[in-house]
């Protein structure tokens, strides 16, 4: 509108906080799947975040994913003021243990393994390709 001061259009790319998951140990596949889900859906530990770059006065709408702990980041950091747009497209890659049943191994070994079978397209049955996800974001 005229006589109003012109506003740019900035993006903060901010990662959701730490869940509060368990992740201490050995998991089985089963384990490890059951892991994903429950770190899926988790409660985030409480921080605090106060950055000079951010104009958290001005800032009115807030987008994340679908996933719980990128909505409880985006209330802690913003608070209850913000509009948060909850859209399908910022929920980070879907992650699905292989299948392995009788070894037991620590769940970022299982979640590292994931991605790379996911990566080589030997793992992304259902979930899109690496080579579709990259096309679509690079």
């Amino acid at each position: 509108m005229k006589g109003e001061p012109e506003t740019k259009a900035r993006i903060f790319l901010i990662r959701h906080a730490r869940p509060l998951v368990p992740k201490k140990g050995y998991f089985s596949k089963a384990d490890a799947s059951n892991y994903i889900s429950n770190y899926d859906a988790a409660e985030v530990e409480q921080f605090v975040m106060e950055h000079k770059a951010i104009p958290y006065q001005e800032i009115r709408q807030v987008y994340c994913s679908t996933l719980i702990r990128s909505q409880l980041t985006a209330r802690q950091i913003f608070g209850e003021r913000v509009e948060l747009v909850v859209r399908h497209e910022f929920r980070e890659f879907e992650r699905r243990i292989f299948s392995l049943p009788l070894l037991r191994l620590p769940i970022p070994l299982w979640l590292v393994s994931a991605r790379l079978l996911w990566m080589m397209g030997l793992n992304s049955k259902g979930i899109g390709v690496f080579n579709y996800a990259h096309y679509l974001f690079a």
